[in-house]
């Protein structure tokens, strides 16, 4: 539209803009107005909507309404890509931008007040330390400072200045006494300048090779972490002061900073007996790689560690959140404060979205009087759910006023209160041996009956108290400020449930479990009305948290079985669900075990993969209690009663242990069928019985384990790469819930039926038999994967066609991928226009030339007679010759308009007027049109859809699967298969899966020893969608994909007979797209336009059948536009032959592509001969020479065809060095660093 900036390459603009995550809204809204202004697409946002055009319209109201309606479109899918998928499903949808950015205003507009404490509690606690530089830690300041000054909370730079140097250690003391004494106020960036100068100056100081690391806790003291204990006669260390880090509650021996390791920076890696937690790294050859980072002075070092084991990040303030049901910070600091929980790390807790969704309310009220003893008030509420667990959909609270301790039970029906309080009552009268003095409640019926002209009728719960001498004190109507105790507390307590279901994924029919596992947690952490936590008050000693664990955290769970065999697993799949009542122990849901829900004492929890959000290698926190359990008892039929007992006080310290390799476990042993959040990598359990000891690892050579990532599929029809819930047939259409959407596309496929002429209703005539037809239904999608609209297709059942009779001739010209890359690359390059149209039931333009009867369609009978069947005159969709008669139709069309088919593709067209030029790709329906004359280019238009019915899709953005990025300031065009690649990891459950660097990696091979070697492995390998997959990767692989080409090319040579190798060999492809989904293969305005091919060839890579594999691949505009990679025809004797057999192939593809676009006429450097790289000098010369030897004589002559083309000037053959080969990725495995090298040259990268 003119008038209008054509806005730049959306994921170039959105690498600018966080996603919206709650607690950076302002943050969030000011980037977003700032960048849709800046690409002038905020147009909706500041005019409200113009009137729709009518017919008594004038153009410029129609154009203004359209500019609104372009501006409206685009700022909505710009916004919503910005808004993170953890609350994307909490925003309203809205038609208009206005209305959208109002509802996101309004609900998180009030979290700026909660992002600035963060950010001030973060600032207030950053000090310098060694695992980072100086440089580094004024940056970080700096930038909370931004951000706080955006909040509106701002600092002077000289307060800046003076708080930086009180975060600097004592080694800056001298430093900071020369600041004080100097005259000249620093600047922030003189201040940076000078302390990196003094850095550096104590990095020299010392001495040789030497660096400090800080040591971890000593096992004495991590054991003491979260114990129960009594209540000590004195607490001496509690308020003294450490000498060295100057905090309390400890003393500078136990001091944790104060104990320092030595580790030699030369040596390559440094051994310890210890098994102390030294920092954070990875597992690698037998170490682990720990990074030590001192002002980028000292590289990364590996630590090996004697005992396989390091103790898991118990400081940390965020894993402590999830554990405890993600109650406040503010109770957190109260249990580090009173000694329940050693101190931890508060700068790594961060702004909790979990919590945001489950807890956003308004204030209620304070409460009033408090009890002076435990029994003196009980306060009581019944509260309940929609969803109901076995019947129960209630639960009642009594409260404790003086201890705020409580009890829970689950209730069938209301007047169930009364047997619950009674149980209530008979438990902790005869434990706290004191009796109940007041119950404060609500007015509802189960407590206080009815109430009459003559004051209150009491009902069951009442008469029992009175008759108890308990006074019954109630609220007064329409004042549940009242009993703000219990309401408060159940309120609470379900906003614990939904933040607990909402980070565990968990089912919400769990409910009840997490609703037990909070009233399990508040009764052991602080509260504000109280000083103690209300199990101090309530059993006279601290409680114990060393055993919490964070709730629906996947687990390996070793339940007793008394008929267990010794090849059985050991464990089974589950998440923690709670702790068990009356016993030592937690409690599992299991789906795969027969109960479901079991209560084990012996788990492993892997809690770092639920708070970490990604599905990694699991570390493994082993949990063995060897304590005797309490007797339990039957619980009630009214539910549980959730006031248990202190779970397991003689827990061992949670390690991480060191995954052990299995000894020949049979794979349907480890191998299960799990829904996604299952899909977690477990490393196989020996076969050995764990007795609750550290073993020591066998050296002996173990045999490769089953793969950890392997998962096996029940159904490969369960995923679809399209639509998952289109219907299949007329029936399932009409009875779904889309039914009337679904009559209407049907109802506008007939109409176009009847304005083509499709066909004519006859009688059959005799001897001929009519063929069927078919409704064929489809939801199309946006490059977003929203549904555009719904389309039904009148398909005729082709397959039941005669050769010769119903039709002769079927062959139909398709574009080349290669074709469509270069014309793109094109339009980069001369920054042509690039528009796209389709054609409307483009197969009903073909005319046919052959007589075919069809039945009448499905739900629509003519009313002329239902006995009469359809003369086809067009060719409609199913036809064998179909889209052959399209085609004819439509070269005869746009030949008529002065286009020319390239006759090396012809679907594509050209035309020339003048120094005009418009090229057109023709890809069945789709047309993409390319020109540098928008007047040729509206011309071209209104001839098309003056002979056919089209639809004008203005700029292209999306065609065949590829969205299509565009920047024509800086002159980019990428390709982006993002949403294709989304939908392969969705369809084969690995959405969720961590990413790989590479496809394929040097050293891997695959071969026919790796295919199934009994009936039992290929039973196993039936239910996996091996060839699926491959074709899948194919696709990608040719559009976008050349780093991948080798890789699929490898897996596709055992697709009919696949293994666990080539399986998991597929998957690492996968999870490679997974990391690298974001990759464009970009084409850019250049200098010198011109085609340079690179060749190259490995030697007998092929295992199997010992033949090479040949990588050729063409660049131009900076980007690939041709490339492959397959397996050579012959055995090649020797490097140089597989190499030039190599040359041959893309010398014969180079000649394609001369001619190719020779024919464009747009390209002069094509007229020269086109150069092409070859990494072996001996290749190089027989090519160039006529010369054999005696390792060259038995060639085959047609290979010898690449002199001929050299001698012609069509190619010429250039060396090169190795190190430039960029089509190496192509026919083997490479090193990471050479491979992301060369994967970027061939123009395959994310837009920064």
């Amino acid at each position: 539209m003119a008038g209008v900036v054509q806005p730049a390459n959306f994921s170039d603009i959105r690498s600018d803009i966080p996603d919206l995550k709650g607690d950076n809204y302002k943050i969030w809204k000011e980037r977003i107005l700032l960048h849709l202004g800046w690409m002038d697409i905020d147009y909706a946002i500041r005019k409200d909507e113009p009137p729709a055009p009518t017919d008594t319209s004038t153009a410029a109201d129609i154009a203004l309404y359209e500019r609104w309606e372009r501006s409206n479109r685009l700022s909505m899918m710009f916004i919503k890509t910005r808004i993170s998928a953890g609350i994307r499903g909490s925003v309203d949808q809205h038609e208009k931008v206005q209305d959208l950015l109002k509802a996101i205003d309004e609900q998180f507009v009030t979290s700026d007040k909660a992002l600035a404490s963060t950010l001030i509690m973060k600032f207030s606690s950053l000090r310098l330390t060694s695992v980072r530089g100086v440089r580094e830690h004024i940056m970080q300041i700096r930038d909370i400072v931004a951000q706080l000054k955006k909040l509106e909370v701002e600092m002077s730079e000289s307060f800046l200045v003076h708080y930086i140097l009180n975060t600097l250690p004592h080694q800056y003391g001298p430093f900071k006494i020369s600041y004080n004494t100097h005259k000249d106020k620093w600047s922030i960036n003189e201040l940076m300048t000078m302390c990196v100068q003094e850095e550096g100056r104590l990095v020299m100081e010392q001495g040789e090779s030497a660096m400090l690391v800080t040591h971890g806790k000593g096992k004495s003291q991590a054991n003491q972490k979260g114990k129960g204990k009594m209540p000590p006669q004195t607490d001496i260390k509690k308020d003294s002061t450490c000498f060295f880090c100057k905090k309390k509650g400890h003393m500078k021996k136990e001091c944790t900073k104060f104990q320092k390791w030595l580790a030699d920076k030369g040596s390559s890696f440094s051994l310890f007996y210890k098994s102390d937690c030294v920092g954070n790294g990875t597992l690698s050859d037998g170490l682990y790689c720990i990074n030590l980072q001192n002002n980028a002075t000292y590289d990364s070092m590996h630590v090996h560690t004697g005992i396989k084991r390091c103790v898991i990040n118990e400081d940390s303030s965020k894993l402590w959140h999830r554990r405890l049901g993600h109650i406040s910070i503010e109770r957190i600091k109260r249990l580090v404060n009173e000694g329940v929980l050693n101190t931890l790390d508060f700068t790594d807790f961060e702004t909790c979205v979990d919590c945001i969704k489950g807890k956003q309310t308004n204030k209620s009220k304070k409460g009033a009087n408090r009890s002076s003893d435990i029994l003196e008030i009980i306060h009581t509420d019944i509260c309940s759910l929609d969803m109901d667990s076995h019947g129960q959909k209630y639960f009642i609270s009594f409260i404790d006023d003086y201890s705020r301790y409580m009890y829970l039970y689950m209730l069938y029906n209301k007047n169930e209160a009364l047997d619950a309080f009674k149980i209530f009552k008979a438990e902790v009268e005869k434990q706290c041996g004191k009796q109940i003095k007041i119950v404060r409640s609500d007015r509802g019926g189960e407590y206080y009956g009815r109430y009459t002209e003559d004051g209150q009728a009491p009902g069951p719960f009442a008469k029992f108290l009175q008759e108890h001498g308990i006074v019954a004190q109630y609220t007064m109507p329409g004042s549940p400020d009242q009993n703000g105790v219990a309401e408060r507390r159940n309120r609470t307590l379900l906003d614990m449930v939904r933040s607990m279901l909402s980070s565990s994924n968990l089912p919400k029919s769990l409910w009840v479990e997490a609703l037990k596992t909070a009233v399990y947690i508040l009764n052991r952490v602080p509260t504000k009305a109280v000083p103690k936590t209300p199990f101090e008050l309530w059993k006279g000693w601290k409680p114990s948290l060393r055993h919490m664990r964070v709730w629906g955290c996947p687990s390996e769970v070793r339940i007793y079985n008394p008929q267990e065999k010794k090849l059985d697993p050991r464990t089974i799949s589950g998440y923690f669900i709670g702790y068990a009542e009356r016993s030592k122990g937690y409690r599992f849901y299991c789906p795969s075990h027969s109960t479901r829900i079991v209560e084990s004492r012996n788990a492993k929890f892997l809690e770092n993969d639920l708070i970490s959000g990604r599905d990694q290698t699991r570390n493994i926190v082993s949990e063995n209690d060897h304590s005797e359990s309490q007797p339990s008892t039957s619980s009630d039929r009214l539910g549980i009663v959730y006031s248990t007992p202190q779970v397991q006080t003689g827990v061992e310290q949670p390690i991480i242990e060191v995954p052990q390799a299995a000894d020949d476990i049979p794979v349907d042993q480890v191998v299960q069928a799990l829904p996604r959040t299952f899909e977690q990598r477990v490393e196989p359990h020996t076969s050995q019985e764990y007795d609750g000891t550290t073993l020591r690892r066998s050296t002996r050579p173990k045999k490769s384990a089953i793969p950890d990532d392997y998962v096996v599929y029940l159904q490969e029809s369960d995923y679809n790469i399209g639509a998952e819930n289109d219907p299949e047939s007329f029936s399932q259409a009409m009875s779904c819930k889309e039914s009337e959407l679904w009559y209407n596309a049907m109802k506008e496929e007939m109409n176009s039926m009847k304005s083509n002429g499709v066909w004519d209703l006859v009688e059959l005539p005799n001897g001929v038999k009519a063929i069927g037809c078919k409704w064929v239904f489809k939801t199309k999608k946006d490059s977003l994967g929203n549904i555009e609209r719904y389309k039904a297709r009148l398909v005729a059942k082709g397959f039941t066609q005669k050769e010769g009779i119903d039709y002769t001739e079927t062959f139909s010209p398709v574009s080349k991928k290669d074709s469509l890359r270069i014309i793109l690359a094109l339009v980069a390059h001369f920054d042509l226009e690039l528009q796209q149209m389709d054609v409307k039931t483009a197969f009903l333009n073909g005319d046919l030339e052959e007589e075919v009867y069809m039945k009448q369609p499905e739900g629509f009978p003519s009313s002329d007679g239902e006995h009469l069947v359809c003369k086809l005159k067009k060719s409609i969709y199913g036809l064998k010759q179909a889209s052959r008669q399209w085609y004819l139709k439509f070269h005869n069309v746009i030949s008529s308009f002065g286009f020319v088919e390239n006759i090396m593709d012809q679907c594509i067209y050209q035309k020339v007027s003048g120094s005009k030029i418009c090229f057109l790709v023709l890809y069945v329906d789709d047309i993409l049109l390319a020109t540098n004359d928008k007047g040729l280019l509206h011309e071209v238009k209104q001839f098309l859809s003056k002979n056919f019915d089209m639809k004008d899709m203005g700029e292209a953005s999306y065609v065949i699967g590829i969205k299509i990025h565009r920047d024509r300031f800086q002159g980019i065009l990428g390709l982006s298969q993002e949403t294709y690649i989304n939908k392969i990891l969705k369809r084969f459950r690995m959405n969720d899966c961590s990413p790989s660097v590479a496809p394929i990696v040097k050293g891997d091979r695959f071969n026919l020893n790796q295919c199934p070697k009994n009936d039992l492995e290929r039973e196993q390998m039936k239910n996996i969608p091996y060839a699926s997959a491959v074709g899948s990767l194919m696709y990608a692989q040719v559009c976008t994909r050349p780093d991948i080409a080798f890789a699929v090319g490898m897996l596709g040579r055992y697709q009919s007979d696949p293994g666990l190798d080539h399986w998991r060999a597929a998957k690492k492809v996968m999870r490679y797209l997974q990391g690298t989904k974001d990759y464009m293969l970009m084409y850019r305005r250049t200098d010198n336009l011109e085609v340079i091919g690179y060749s190259d060839s490995d030697f007998a890579g092929c295992i199997d059948s010992r033949k090479s594999t040949s990588g050729y691949i063409f660049m131009m505009a900076s980007g690939a536009v041709s490339w492959r990679s397959a397996k050579q025809t012959l055995i090649a004797t020797s490097t140089m032959e597989a190499e030039f057999v190599s040359c041959f192939e893309a010398t014969s593809h180079g000649v394609w592509l001369k001619s190719f676009i020779s024919g464009l006429r747009i390209m002069d450097s094509i007229s020269r001969p086109l150069k092409i790289y070859c990494d072996n000098s001996a290749a190089v010369f027989m090519a160039k020479n006529n010369k054999s030897g005696s390792r060259s004589k038995h060639i085959d002559i047609k290979y010898l065809a690449i002199r001929e083309r050299i001698k012609e000037k069509k190619v010429v053959i250039e060396h090169v060095s190795t190190e430039l080969m960029i089509v190496d990725p192509l026919t083997k495995g490479m090193p990471l660093l050479k491979f992301k090298d060369h994967v970027a040259k061939m123009g395959l990268g994310s837009i920064m």
